[in-house]
Protein backbone atom coordinates (compact mmCIF):
# COMPACT_ATOMS: atom_id res chain seq x y z
CA UNK A 1 0.00 0.00 0.00
CA UNK A 2 2.60 2.27 0.97
CA UNK A 3 4.98 1.31 -2.10
CA UNK A 4 1.75 1.99 -4.49
CA UNK A 5 1.05 5.40 -2.61
CA UNK A 6 4.57 6.53 -3.28
CA UNK A 7 4.52 5.49 -6.56
CA UNK A 8 1.13 7.71 -7.14
CA UNK A 9 2.57 10.99 -5.76
CA UNK A 10 5.86 10.70 -7.77
CA UNK A 11 3.99 10.14 -11.24
CA UNK A 12 1.65 12.96 -10.28
CA UNK A 13 4.90 14.97 -9.17
CA UNK A 14 6.90 14.30 -12.26
CA UNK A 15 3.76 15.14 -14.51
CA UNK A 16 3.44 18.48 -13.00
CA UNK A 17 7.41 18.66 -13.51
CA UNK A 18 7.47 18.16 -17.26
CA UNK A 19 4.18 20.23 -17.58
CA UNK A 20 6.25 23.02 -16.42
CA UNK A 21 9.51 22.38 -18.08
CA UNK A 22 7.65 22.38 -21.17
CA UNK A 23 5.93 25.72 -20.83
CA UNK A 24 9.54 27.11 -20.10
CA UNK A 25 10.93 25.82 -23.26
CA UNK A 26 7.91 26.83 -25.07
CA UNK A 27 7.50 30.22 -23.24
CA UNK A 28 3.70 29.26 -22.96
CA UNK A 29 1.70 31.65 -21.10
CA UNK A 30 -0.13 30.15 -18.30
CA UNK A 31 -3.74 30.72 -18.12
CA UNK A 32 -5.88 31.00 -14.79
CA UNK A 33 -7.03 27.57 -15.32
CA UNK A 34 -3.86 26.13 -15.71
CA UNK A 35 -2.44 28.20 -13.13
CA UNK A 36 -5.32 26.75 -10.91
CA UNK A 37 -5.04 23.59 -11.69
CA UNK A 38 -1.29 23.66 -11.07
CA UNK A 39 -1.81 25.25 -7.61
CA UNK A 40 -4.21 22.35 -6.88
CA UNK A 41 -2.33 19.37 -7.78
CA UNK A 42 0.53 21.06 -5.92
CA UNK A 43 -1.66 21.82 -2.59
CA UNK A 44 -2.54 18.14 -3.58
CA UNK A 45 0.86 17.07 -3.69
CA UNK A 46 2.07 19.21 -0.57
CA UNK A 47 -1.19 17.59 1.44
CA UNK A 48 -0.36 13.94 0.44
CA UNK A 49 3.61 14.71 1.37
CA UNK A 50 1.91 15.88 5.03
CA UNK A 51 -0.23 13.25 5.20
CA UNK A 52 2.19 10.81 4.66
CA UNK A 53 4.85 12.58 7.33
CA UNK A 54 2.19 13.18 9.66
CA UNK A 55 1.81 9.03 9.03
CA UNK A 56 4.89 8.34 9.26
CA UNK A 57 5.33 10.60 12.20
CA UNK A 58 2.50 8.79 13.75
CA UNK A 59 3.94 5.44 13.31
CA UNK A 60 7.16 6.43 14.03
CA UNK A 61 5.54 7.24 17.23
CA UNK A 62 3.74 4.33 17.62
CA UNK A 63 6.72 2.66 17.03
CA UNK A 64 8.40 4.33 19.49
CA UNK A 65 5.61 3.35 21.52
CA UNK A 66 6.12 0.15 20.61
CA UNK A 67 9.48 0.78 20.87
CA UNK A 68 9.34 1.57 24.76
CA UNK A 69 6.44 -0.95 25.78
CA UNK A 70 8.71 -4.08 24.26
CA UNK A 71 11.14 -2.47 25.64
CA UNK A 72 9.29 -2.43 29.51
CA UNK A 73 8.58 -6.12 28.63
CA UNK A 74 11.59 -6.62 27.98
CA UNK A 75 12.55 -5.75 31.20
CA UNK A 76 9.77 -6.72 33.03
CA UNK A 77 10.29 -10.33 31.05
CA UNK A 78 14.00 -10.02 32.09
CA UNK A 79 12.74 -9.18 35.44
CA UNK A 80 10.91 -12.22 35.72
CA UNK A 81 13.80 -14.00 34.16
CA UNK A 82 16.20 -13.16 36.86
CA UNK A 83 13.25 -14.06 39.42
CA UNK A 84 12.65 -17.52 38.26
CA UNK A 85 16.28 -18.22 38.39
CA UNK A 86 16.55 -17.48 41.36
CA UNK A 87 13.67 -19.51 42.54
CA UNK A 88 15.17 -22.64 40.16
CA UNK A 89 18.25 -21.78 42.10
CA UNK A 90 15.96 -22.02 45.24
CA UNK A 91 14.47 -24.92 43.69
CA UNK A 92 17.68 -26.51 42.69
CA UNK A 93 19.03 -26.21 46.40
CA UNK A 94 15.83 -27.06 48.24
CA UNK A 95 15.68 -30.03 45.85
CA UNK A 96 20.07 -30.37 46.88
CA UNK A 97 18.84 -30.67 50.47
CA UNK A 98 16.29 -33.17 49.85
CA UNK A 99 18.30 -35.34 48.09
CA UNK A 100 20.63 -35.22 51.14
CA UNK A 101 17.88 -35.46 53.63
CA UNK A 102 16.33 -38.31 51.72
CA UNK A 103 19.92 -39.83 50.95
CA UNK A 104 20.98 -40.00 55.09
CA UNK A 105 17.89 -41.30 55.82
CA UNK A 106 18.35 -44.18 53.69
CA UNK A 107 21.47 -44.21 54.82
CA UNK A 108 20.07 -44.36 58.56
CA UNK A 109 17.33 -46.98 57.50
CA UNK A 110 19.49 -49.09 55.42
CA UNK A 111 22.03 -49.28 58.90
CA UNK A 112 19.52 -49.51 61.07
CA UNK A 113 17.55 -52.49 58.80
CA UNK A 114 20.92 -53.99 58.48
CA UNK A 115 21.98 -53.61 62.87
CA UNK A 116 18.20 -55.59 62.69
CA UNK A 117 18.79 -58.45 60.41
CA UNK A 118 22.68 -58.71 62.06
CA UNK A 119 20.76 -59.09 65.45
CA UNK A 120 17.50 -61.08 64.38
CA UNK A 121 20.09 -63.16 63.13
CA UNK A 122 22.43 -63.13 66.65
CA UNK A 123 19.49 -63.57 68.27
CA UNK A 124 18.25 -66.95 66.05
CA UNK A 125 22.09 -68.11 66.58
CA UNK A 126 21.70 -67.66 69.96
CA UNK A 127 18.37 -69.47 69.96
CA UNK A 128 19.73 -72.14 67.53
CA UNK A 129 22.93 -72.58 69.97
CA UNK A 130 21.13 -72.64 72.91
CA UNK A 131 17.88 -74.98 71.41
CA UNK A 132 20.85 -76.98 70.26
CA UNK A 133 22.49 -77.31 73.81
CA UNK A 134 19.15 -77.93 75.59
CA UNK A 135 18.72 -80.95 73.05
CA UNK A 136 22.13 -82.09 73.02
CA UNK A 137 21.99 -82.09 76.81
CA UNK A 138 18.70 -83.48 77.05
CA UNK A 139 19.56 -86.06 74.71
CA UNK A 140 22.51 -86.35 76.71
CA UNK A 141 20.32 -86.81 80.33
CA UNK A 142 18.35 -89.11 78.70
CA UNK A 143 21.03 -91.62 77.53
CA UNK A 144 22.59 -91.23 81.19
CA UNK A 145 19.49 -91.83 82.51
CA UNK A 146 18.86 -94.70 80.63
CA UNK A 147 22.22 -96.08 81.28
CA UNK A 148 21.76 -95.32 85.09
CA UNK A 149 18.52 -96.90 85.34
CA UNK A 150 20.39 -100.17 83.06
CA UNK A 151 23.10 -99.82 85.68
CA UNK A 152 21.09 -99.80 88.96
CA UNK A 153 19.68 -103.03 87.91
CA UNK A 154 23.27 -104.17 87.55
CA UNK A 155 24.44 -103.27 90.38
CA UNK A 156 22.98 -106.01 92.06
CA UNK A 157 24.64 -108.36 90.42
CA UNK A 158 27.78 -106.83 91.46
CA UNK A 159 26.44 -107.35 95.49
CA UNK A 160 26.39 -110.19 94.70
CA UNK A 161 29.78 -110.60 93.20
CA UNK A 162 31.20 -108.47 96.06
CA UNK A 163 29.60 -111.02 98.76
CA UNK A 164 30.58 -114.25 96.83
CA UNK A 165 33.97 -112.77 96.78
CA UNK A 166 34.48 -111.64 100.14
CA UNK A 167 33.35 -114.91 101.59
CA UNK A 168 35.40 -116.89 99.24
CA UNK A 169 37.90 -114.72 100.26
CA UNK A 170 37.74 -116.05 103.89
CA UNK A 171 37.37 -119.34 103.28
CA UNK A 172 40.08 -119.97 100.28
CA UNK A 173 43.58 -119.77 99.92
CA UNK A 174 45.07 -117.02 97.58
CA UNK A 175 46.44 -119.67 95.05
CA UNK A 176 42.53 -120.99 94.96
CA UNK A 177 41.92 -120.86 91.37
CA UNK A 178 38.29 -119.79 91.95
CA UNK A 179 39.33 -117.08 93.84
CA UNK A 180 41.57 -116.03 91.45
CA UNK A 181 38.79 -116.52 88.72
CA UNK A 182 36.49 -114.21 90.98
CA UNK A 183 38.86 -111.68 91.50
CA UNK A 184 39.48 -111.73 87.71
CA UNK A 185 35.39 -111.17 86.70
CA UNK A 186 35.22 -108.79 89.42
CA UNK A 187 38.38 -106.53 88.06
CA UNK A 188 36.50 -106.79 84.92
CA UNK A 189 32.83 -105.94 85.81
CA UNK A 190 34.75 -103.00 87.46
CA UNK A 191 36.87 -101.60 84.45
CA UNK A 192 33.57 -101.95 82.66
CA UNK A 193 31.85 -99.57 84.96
CA UNK A 194 34.79 -97.40 84.75
CA UNK A 195 34.29 -97.30 80.67
CA UNK A 196 30.98 -95.78 81.43
CA UNK A 197 32.12 -93.02 83.85
CA UNK A 198 31.32 -94.88 86.87
CA UNK A 199 33.42 -95.90 89.74
CA UNK A 200 33.10 -97.47 93.22
CA UNK A 201 33.13 -94.82 96.51
CA UNK A 202 36.29 -94.99 98.12
CA UNK A 203 36.98 -97.23 101.17
CA UNK A 204 35.00 -95.52 104.14
CA UNK A 205 35.64 -97.78 107.31
CA UNK A 206 36.80 -95.58 110.38
CA UNK A 207 36.21 -92.24 108.21
CA UNK A 208 33.30 -89.82 109.47
CA UNK A 209 30.10 -90.54 108.16
CA UNK A 210 29.27 -88.66 105.39
CA UNK A 211 25.46 -88.46 104.72
CA UNK A 212 25.83 -87.25 101.05
CA UNK A 213 27.46 -90.23 99.46
CA UNK A 214 26.48 -92.99 102.24
CA UNK A 215 22.80 -94.10 103.94
CA UNK A 216 23.31 -95.11 107.81
CA UNK A 217 21.32 -98.31 108.21
CA UNK A 218 22.40 -99.17 111.63
CA UNK A 219 23.95 -97.18 114.62
CA UNK A 220 26.90 -99.21 116.98
CA UNK A 221 28.25 -98.45 120.25
CA UNK A 222 31.86 -100.11 120.05
CA UNK A 223 34.19 -99.02 122.93
CA UNK A 224 37.24 -98.04 121.60
CA UNK A 225 36.13 -96.43 117.95
CA UNK A 226 35.82 -92.66 117.45
CA UNK A 227 32.11 -91.46 117.62
CA UNK A 228 30.56 -90.50 114.10
CA UNK A 229 32.99 -93.30 112.01
CA UNK A 230 31.43 -95.74 110.13
CA UNK A 231 32.33 -99.48 111.47
CA UNK A 232 31.33 -101.25 108.55
CA UNK A 233 30.32 -101.42 104.67
CA UNK A 234 26.99 -102.99 104.09
CA UNK A 235 26.63 -102.76 100.43
CA UNK A 236 28.81 -100.56 98.35
CA UNK A 237 28.22 -97.70 96.30
CA UNK A 238 28.86 -95.92 93.13
CA UNK A 239 29.67 -92.36 91.54
CA UNK A 240 29.10 -90.69 88.05
CA UNK A 241 31.80 -87.95 88.57
CA UNK A 242 30.36 -86.19 91.24
CA UNK A 243 26.60 -87.69 91.25
CA UNK A 244 26.00 -90.38 93.52
CA UNK A 245 24.60 -93.04 91.28
CA UNK A 246 23.51 -95.48 94.49
CA UNK A 247 24.63 -94.98 98.06
CA UNK A 248 26.25 -96.71 100.44
CA UNK A 249 24.84 -98.47 102.91
CA UNK A 250 27.24 -98.30 106.41
CA UNK A 251 26.95 -99.05 110.01
CA UNK A 252 27.96 -95.91 112.16
CA UNK A 253 29.68 -95.44 115.47
CA UNK A 254 27.28 -93.76 118.35
CA UNK A 255 28.03 -90.23 118.85
CA UNK A 256 28.49 -89.43 122.80
CA UNK A 257 25.55 -87.45 124.22
CA UNK A 258 25.66 -83.74 124.62
CA UNK A 259 26.08 -82.91 128.79
CA UNK A 260 22.97 -81.94 130.34
CA UNK A 261 22.52 -78.52 130.38
CA UNK A 262 23.29 -76.77 134.04
CA UNK A 263 20.21 -76.61 136.78
CA UNK A 264 18.57 -72.84 136.37
CA UNK A 265 19.54 -71.28 140.01
CA UNK A 266 16.30 -70.78 142.28
CA UNK A 267 14.91 -67.49 142.49
CA UNK A 268 15.68 -66.93 146.00
CA UNK A 269 19.64 -66.52 144.60
CA UNK A 270 19.28 -64.15 141.82
CA UNK A 271 16.92 -61.75 144.58
CA UNK A 272 19.75 -62.16 146.91
CA UNK A 273 21.79 -59.55 146.02
CA UNK A 274 19.54 -57.27 145.17
CA UNK A 275 18.41 -54.14 147.01
CA UNK A 276 14.81 -53.30 147.43
CA UNK A 277 15.03 -50.50 145.19
CA UNK A 278 16.65 -52.94 142.01
CA UNK A 279 13.04 -55.58 142.90
CA UNK A 280 10.83 -52.80 142.76
CA UNK A 281 12.31 -52.20 139.13
CA UNK A 282 12.31 -55.70 138.69
CA UNK A 283 8.49 -56.16 139.47
CA UNK A 284 7.25 -53.23 138.02
CA UNK A 285 9.11 -54.38 134.48
CA UNK A 286 7.17 -58.06 135.07
CA UNK A 287 4.04 -56.31 135.95
CA UNK A 288 4.50 -53.83 132.59
CA UNK A 289 4.82 -56.64 130.03
CA UNK A 290 2.09 -58.15 130.17
CA UNK A 291 0.28 -54.72 129.57
CA UNK A 292 2.23 -53.85 126.70
CA UNK A 293 1.84 -57.61 125.49
CA UNK A 294 -2.31 -56.55 125.48
CA UNK A 295 -1.78 -53.13 123.73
Amino acid sequence: MKKLQRKRLLEKALKVDRRRKKRRTSNQKLTFREYFMDKQEEQELRDEVQAILDDAEQKEKAAQEDASKIKEELETTKKELAEANEKIAAMHADFDNYRKIAEEKQAKFIEETNRKFKDKIAEINEEHAAYRARTERNLESKVNEAVDKLLKDFFPLMDGMDSALANLKKSATDDNPYLKGFELTHRQLLAFLEKQGITAMPEMVDKPYDPNLAEAVSILEIPGKTPGTVLFRQRQGYLRGDKVLRAAQVIVQREEDPPPPPPSAPEEEKTAGQSPADTEKTDGAETADPAKTEA
